[in-house]
């Protein structure tokens, strides 16, 4: 969520924080259940990739990709309902430390307290 931000609202900053930080990139999987795949090699909102943790369905790709791999026991396999809404709540204040301190540490030129803001309004 963090780089996406960055990306989204602070384009000229954005690659020294992305050097800094080489924070992961969740992009749509082609291979991925229903949620992911539509959005094949895309940046996705981090609402959406949230989502898709829980997704079972396999309605597959457009591109028919792979197919058999959700065909194997494991697409079957239930798993415990994860409900990210609780843990980023719990995450809140451990993010916004570590925002604080990238901002202030490494990148001053962005204010700290408005990139929280940004990452509000994400999730």
């Amino acid at each position: 969520m963090l780089d996406q931000v960055c990306y989204s609202n602070f384009r000229l900053e954005y690659s020294k924080f992305q050097s800094k930080t080489m924070y992961p990139k969740f992009i749509g999987n082609c291979t991925a259940p229903s949620l992911m795949s539509s959005e094949c090699r895309h940046n996705l909102h981090p609402r959406k990739i949230l989502q898709s943790i829980n997704d079972y369905s396999d309605n597959g790709n457009r591109f028919d990709f792979d197919r058999v791999i959700f065909k194997k026991d494991e697409r079957e396999t239930k798993r415990e309902k994860i409900y990210f809404d609780t843990i980023i709540e719990e995450s809140k204040t451990v993010i916004k430390e570590e925002i604080e301190t990238i901002f202030e540490q490494y990148q001053p030129e962005i204010k700290w307290k408005e990139f929280w803001e940004k990452c509000i309004a994400e999730i």
